[in-house]
């Protein structure tokens, strides 16, 4: 999944790579970190913000995605805290790149449990920044479409041969 649009890099010339993580059946705190520092780190600034564990809490995040040119996100049904959100939804609606794997488009969303005090979820973050419409797992897709326009710069489509 990938939403947004184009980046002007800043500061020391390279894009700068958000990736928010937390998720457990997955592993991508290992994987991501691994494919960051093998395929991205000469070209890309990247910042790896991990969730606390079994928590909706990623420390340091208001501050990453203020200097961020892109973000990547590999969550899975996280409540963040609000003012956490609130960063999160300032990074999009000014029309930044997101990229989404995994469980992505359920990322900010509990699925009907309880949301903690002081937190926030974000229940249409797949209709609203990929333009999904996640109804369940295995099988549960139902249509909708993502389209993007990859540009010359695009790291997306540079790193996988597009």
């Amino acid at each position: 999944m990938f939403a947004g649009a184009g980046w002007a890099a800043e500061g020391e010339g390279r894009p700068h790579l958000v990736m928010m993580i937390g998720e457990r059946e997955y592993e991508t705190k290992t994987s991501l970190a691994a494919f960051a520092e093998r395929e991205l780190a000469e070209e890309y600034r990247v910042t790896r913000i991990e969730a606390k564990e079994g928590e909706g809490d990623f420390p340091g995040l208001a501050g990453a995605l203020a200097e961020a040119d892109v973000l990547l996100v590999s969550v899975w049904r996280r409540a963040l805290p609000e003012a956490q959100m609130a960063a999160l939804r300032t990074y999009v609606a000014a029309g930044k790149p997101v990229v989404g794997i995994r469980t992505a488009s359920h990322a900010f969303w509990l699925r009907g449990a309880k949301v903690p005090v002081g937190c926030a979820v974000w229940e249409r973050w797949d209709q609203e920044v990929f333009g999904g419409n996640l109804a369940g797992t295995c099988g549960g897709f139902q249509g909708g479409g993502v389209s993007a326009v990859v540009e010359e710069r695009d790291w997306v489509g540079a790193k996988v041969g597009g």
